[in-house]
């Protein structure tokens, strides 16, 4: 087929396309591919579902989310899950599993209409070859398997959807891979997830590095436009703690966001949720210092210290009341010195109000 040429006016034109539609802003574009990479046992599958039946779910009172803050631009639209890695039966009891401890965000069985899990019998793993990510079996999933309106779809692992002939060391025969999964994502008009490995410990590199943290030939961090680190953080302390950084030539990309697990005390070691936290690494207090009146009280009203305190967690600025309510007494301390706030006293309660 002879290319287009644009030239002149014509291209000029072409200044004016629409830019490309996000499924989950700065992480998910249709027609594009996103790498998301991540240690093993880190919890990425379950990432994947959680993002998975935020699309996908049906919600007349509310726009869904897969974490607090995220933005949803596609929600309700379907969602197909390719994992030659579990059998759909599993896939099926982990989002159900997700629907416990979420129910602010996505409401329960609010999805089930919109996700296509693609799989073999109960317990059976997907024959391997079957979807390979060769011409043949790109085509056929395009054909089998991809739903008209479909927004997204996730690959779960990149290396148990390779051809028999290619390794994830084999550049070129990489290079054919990723234009494979590139031509779904193009002709289905989808954004594609597609969930691999790191190459090694991912912890200390810069944010411009996460590319290179993904394991196997370069043709595959390079030919995406999207790649996600997920890890898991150091420190016994820290093992409920996940951070996700992005890089993308497509958008804005998403902020270095810190995830929590599981509560931090929980007995058993398990995912349970996706739930925005502050950086670890730094205080609360080194968090909210430079927070003024107006990023969160409104005008003319009475706030006490937990009122104050509701409104950080909120706002996604601090992930519980119990830490928050700290923050709050210093916030409130330090605007009335700066003269920001008046202080009243009603009943036994210190209150400020602002404005």
């Amino acid at each position: 087929m002879k290319p287009y040429i644009y030239n002149g006016e014509r291209a000029m034109e072409l200044a004016s396309s629409p830019p490309p539609v996000a499924v989950v802003a700065g992480l998910l574009h249709r027609g594009h591919v996103t790498v998301l990479s991540a240690p093993p046992y880190s919890g990425k599958s379950w990432f994947a579902l959680n993002i998975a039946s935020a699309v996908a779910s049906v919600d007349e009172a509310r726009v869904p989310a897969p974490w607090p803050g995220a933005v949803l631009e596609c929600p309700g639209t379907k969602v197909v899950y390719l994992s030659p890695d579990f059998p759909a039966s599993e896939l099926a009891r982990r989002l159900k599993k997700l629907d416990q401890m979420r129910s602010d965000l996505v409401r329960k069985d609010s999805y089930w209409d919109n996700i296509y899990l693609i799989g073999d019998a109960p317990g059976v793993l997907l024959p391997r070859g079957i979807y390979s990510m060769d011409s043949e079996g790109s085509h056929r999933l395009i054909e089998e398997a991809m739903p008209e309106g479909a927004s997204l779809l996730i690959i779960d692992t990149l290396s148990a959807s390779l051809p028999d002939n290619t390794t994830e060391n084999d550049n070129a025969g990489m290079s054919k891979v990723m234009n494979n999964i590139q031509k779904i994502a193009s002709k289905c008009n989808v954004a594609v997830l597609l969930i691999h490995h790191t190459a090694k410990p991912t912890q200390g590199k810069s944010e411009v590095e996460v590319w290179s943290s993904v394991r196997g030939a370069g043709a595959i961090s390079g030919s995406a436009s999207s790649n996600v680190l997920l890890e898991q953080m150091e420190g016994e302390d820290k093992k409920h703690i996940r951070r996700m950084r992005t890089v993308s030539n497509v958008s804005s990309t998403m902020p270095t966001t810190f995830f929590e697990i599981r509560p931090e005390h929980y007995g058993a070691d398990e995912i349970l949720y996706f739930r925005p936290v502050t950086d670890p690494d730094v205080s609360d207090i080194e968090t909210v210092q430079n927070l003024k009146p107006s990023d969160l009280l409104k005008e003319n009203v009475e706030y006490d210290k937990d009122d104050v305190a509701s409104l950080l967690v909120n706002n996604n600025k601090l992930p519980n009341l119990e830490r928050s309510r700290v923050a709050s007494a210093f916030l409130m301390q330090k605007w009335h010195q700066e003269n920001l706030v008046s202080k009243i006293r009603s009943g036994r309660k210190n209150k400020i109000i602002w404005g």
